[in-house]
């Protein structure tokens, strides 16, 4: 009885020190003096997530519809909602197969009767960044419509949320 149960003591021991070996290799083995311990490389590579407003400026005229493709340089998108007036409160028609790649374009069609003008948030996209650089993005071919189906001058710009 004593030998079985001095084998099951050494087997035990050999299972703490495996585990206890596997545990300090996945953090990244023992600290050096002077670089950063385990969990602070692994706080640095984790992703942070933004959200970027998407403004339609269109001036005096009335929008009822734009189109503008986002460009992606750092970041991936993760997510769209819509804007603030109720015309565009729905979210932007997208591809969501472009989700995973760099480039994303998004359209809409104002919805009710109210038309916006002037600058006006027409989305919100959610961006998934990696490392400490942030998202970097572009606004290429926007396009914008009136209520008489005529094409109408618009500058698109995305801000991050937050930012003036």
């Amino acid at each position: 009885m004593l030998r079985a149960r001095d084998g099951r003591r050494a087997w035990a021991a050999r299972l703490a020190a495996g585990v206890a070996l596997a545990m300090l290799l996945a953090a990244g083995g023992p600290a050096e003096p002077g670089l950063p311990d385990a969990t602070a490389r692994g706080r640095a590579q984790q992703p942070t997530f933004a959200s970027l407003d998407v403004f339609a400026d269109v001036g005096a005229q009335d929008l009822a519809g734009w189109q503008a493709e986002l460009v992606l340089a750092a970041g991936l998108v993760v997510g769209i909602e819509g804007g603030d007036p109720a015309a565009f409160r729905d979210a932007p028609r997208y591809d969501p197969a472009a989700l995973h790649g760099g480039r994303v374009i998004l359209a809409a069609l104002a919805q009710g009767q109210e038309f916006p003008s002037g600058r006006v948030r027409v989305a919100r996209v959610h961006v998934m960044e990696q490392g400490g650089d942030g998202a970097r993005w572009d606004v290429r071919n926007a396009v914008a419509t009136n209520v008489r189906g005529e094409r109408i001058r618009v500058d698109v710009q995305i801000r991050r949320r937050g930012d003036r």
